[in-house]
Parts: C-alpha cells; structure tokens; sequence
C-alpha cells in the first residue's frame, strides 16, 4: 500500500505518495529505470535511507529527471538518497503504483507488531503459465502452519490469487476456487452487457420499423415486379447492418478522442489509455450482431406485407 505524505521544494509543497516495500519488489514487478537502479537486500537490511522515485517526482523536486541519483530528497520529515529513477507507474497498477519506494524497514510503523492486520500485501511471482489453484493449494497448506497470535480469531481466509480473482473474491466473498470465482465474474459483466446493450437494441427496432414503414411505397413497386420476401428482408439487413457499422466506426472515433483527453488531463494519475484493437474488433462484432437483431424483425415485417397494401400505405 502507499501514504501520501508532504514534501516541499522551498515554498511549494508537493504530495507524494510514498510506499515501503522489500528488495524483491523490484524483481516481481515490471519497472523501466531511466538512472541508477533499486535497492538491494543490504539496503533493506541496515535500513539504509534510500528511495526510488518516478520520473514526474523527479522534475517536480529537482527541476529535472537526469543527473538526480545520489541527491537527497525529504519525504514525509526524513530525508533519502536518490538510488534510481523510474518512468511514471500508472495510478491503476495500485499493486506498484507509487511515486516514491523507499526499504520497508525505513517505515515509521512497527513493522514487527505480530497483528494479523496491516497495510502491507505479498506478491509472488509465478513461471509463465503456472496453474494458479496449485499455488494457492500450497499456500494454504503453508498457512495452516502459521500460528494464530489472536485468539479472538477464529478462521483466517488468504489466497494466494490472480489480481482479477483478487478483485472478484472481494466482491464475491471468499469460499470459491479461483476460476470459479472468475467464472462467475465474467457471468455477471456478461448479465449486465447484454441489459445494457439489448434495450437500445429495443429502441432500434421501434426506429427501424418506423423507417422501413415510411418505405412501403417501395417495397410494394418490388413486391409487384417480383421480389421475394427473402431479398426484401436480405435489402434491409444489408442496408441495417451497413449503418451500424457506420456508427460503431463513428463510435471508435468518440472513443479514440475520449481516451486521448482522459490521458491530457491527468484525471487519472500517470494513466495513458490507447485503442486495443482486440476489444475493438469484439466491440465491433457485437454492434454488427446488435444491429442485426434489431433489423431482422422489422424487415421480416415487412417483407410480408402484400403488394396492393403496401403501395396504398396502409401497413400496421
């Protein structure tokens, strides 16, 4: 977890969120080092006052991100080393976000207080492709040899889980495997998508027929000169789903603009958003179906009105 915590550069103050972590943080997660590099275990040891800080920490109180390893900086009413500087982490990667990562054992907390409960979490890092249930099968043997300091406590749940079947245990409770867990998950983002989506869809069939009722005209001069029921309905599926289409490309600009301005306006910190294009391509299928639904029951309609009903306009 992180603090804010005060720091001033002369008469401006800045806050900057602080987290303590271990050495190994450094190898679990992803970080790019733009200068120096992370502290070791000797660091940690003898806790030693260094820190890591982020790119934007780095001009913020120096002026600038070059040349600052080996300066001191104050956080919090103590002052660091600078060890290394690291490009800015976005805000949504909370497991290692930070602006500033100073040696856990530099904390002012008691870090040796045997309480269950506490601001500090443990991530492991697992091997490409690792089956995640077998590791938290082991934790959980390893955990049933942890002795209880409380007796108040009468059952400890802890896994060792995935981030999103972290976030869905949260909102779930605890009891489920992991991938029941995400299992559900996934049923209920699904649930609501396709409320979400299906009442617009609604209201496309109530446009749709609207339009293509405006066109009876038409359909009764291709009706009289031949035209099936099956090309009326394929004419106006082609014609529905070429529109969507339109409007889902129209969609991807909106989006496009959307994502560029949330990312210039740092309304969420250090967060650049781009277009992914694999959830694009499933958005767009969904339009495609989406506009297909909503256009095969006004066309098929329609499509079997007579021809002398049609051309007179007298279509319900």
């Amino acid at each position: 977890m992180f603090n804010s915590t005060p720091s001033y550069v002369g008469n401006k103050k800045l806050e900057l969120d602080l987290k303590f972590t271990d050495n190994v943080f450094w190898d679990v997660f992803d970080f790019h080092f733009l200068d120096g590099k992370p502290y070791n275990a000797i660091d940690l040891r003898d806790a030693n006052r260094v820190v890591v800080i982020s790119e934007t920490t780095a001009r913020e109180y120096f002026g600038t991100a070059e040349g600052v390893v080996g300066r001191m900086i104050e956080v919090d009413q103590t002052k660091f080393r600078v060890m290394g500087v690291v490009s800015d982490v976005p805000v949504l990667r909370f497991n290692s976000y930070a602006e500033v990562w100073a040696p856990m054992t530099t904390t002012k907390a008691d870090i040796r207080n045997p309480s269950l409960a506490g601001d500090y979490f443990a991530a492991l890092l697992a091997p490409e492709g690792t089956d995640l249930e077998t590791i938290d099968a082991e934790y959980q043997q390893v955990l049933k040899r942890v002795v209880n300091p409380n007796p108040d406590i009468k059952s400890l749940n802890t896994h060792a889980d995935g981030l999103l079947a972290t976030f869905t245990r949260q909102i779930l409770g605890q009891g489920e495997s992991e991938s029941s867990k995400i299992t559900i998950f996934y049923f209920i983002i699904f649930g609501l998508a396709l409320l979400f989506m299906a009442l617009p869809a609604l209201n496309l069939v109530n446009i749709n027929l609207s339009r293509i009722m405006d066109r009876s005209s038409e359909i009764g001069v291709r009706k009289a000169f031949g035209a099936t029921s099956n090309t009326l309905v394929g004419q106006f599926l082609i014609e529905n789903i070429f529109l969507t289409l339109l409007g889902g490309l129209f969609g991807l600009l909106l989006a496009y603009v959307a994502l560029e301005f949330i990312s210039d306006s740092n309304f969420i910190p250090y967060a650049q958003f781009t277009l992914n294009l694999r959830v694009f391509a499933w958005a767009l299928l969904a339009v495609v179906f989406f506009g297909v639904l909503s256009g095969v029951y006004p066309a098929f309609k329609m499509s079997r009105v007579q021809p002398i009903q049609a051309l007179k306009g007298s279509t319900n």
